[in-house]
């Protein structure tokens, strides 16, 4: 059995993740915003590949930030890991 704490955020995932945070960054830039916040879980999971709730994504610029309180300090681990998110 895998514990949360040895999960790891496939390469894949991250890519298509990447991409599509790149391309949301992009609308951004083109609509003159200096940032987005995602609220949906739908958005949250499409941008990040995150499953947990109460999990919001702050997008910025040179950035992003994973928004959640701390019961999914240890699920979120992961995707900190990676360096390309900020918890």
């Amino acid at each position: 059995m895998t514990r949360i704490a040895d999960a790891v955020v496939s390469t894949a995932l991250l890519e298509a993740c990447l991409g599509r945070l790149e391309r949301a960054r992009q609308a951004m830039t083109d609509a003159g915003l200096e940032a987005m916040l995602f609220t949906n879980g739908a958005d949250v999971i499409w941008l990040t590949g995150t499953h947990g709730h109460d999990c919001h994504v702050l997008l910025l610029p040179d950035r992003v930030v994973l928004l959640s309180d701390r019961r999914y300090e240890e699920y979120l681990a992961p995707w900190d890991a990676t360096g390309c998110f900020e918890i």
